[in-house]
């Protein structure tokens, strides 16, 4: 699209370009990665583009996380989540989540490890 808008010579993303596309966060959604490679496609002078052409940094970079690190912190966020729509109401979550009100009470220790470990 934009090699024809801007009369400009065919690139290929290479592979680690791919790889930080799909690791980097998108705050700006689509139009962020849109103005990023209209900007890779004028000022790029090989015939690849990389990630240092769509300005992607390492460290501006998700970790892309184990299925089961990927999981854990899924579940760890969702039971957040109903917690605060049951303002912290344990019983209530557990009874909404269908599991035992201990897999709260052990979530919180565990959300309370996290804390102190973060001080």
């Amino acid at each position: 699209k934009y090699v024809q808008q801007f009369d400009a010579p065919k690139r290929r993303l290479t592979q680690a370009a791919i790889i930080a596309i799909k690791k980097y966060g998108w705050p700006g959604n689509i139009r962020e990665l849109e103005n990023r490679l209209k900007k890779a496609v004028i000022m790029c002078d090989k015939t690849t583009i990389g990630p240092e052409d769509l300005d992607l940094r390492e460290e501006e970079m998700a970790d892309i996380l184990s299925l089961q690190d990927a999981r854990e912190e899924w579940q760890r966020n969702y039971i957040n989540e109903v917690l605060a729509m049951n303002n912290g109401n344990r019983t209530k979550t557990a009874k909404d989540l269908g599991v035992d009100p201990r897999t709260i009470f052990r979530h919180l220790e565990k959300e309370q490890e996290r804390v102190d470990g973060d001080e």
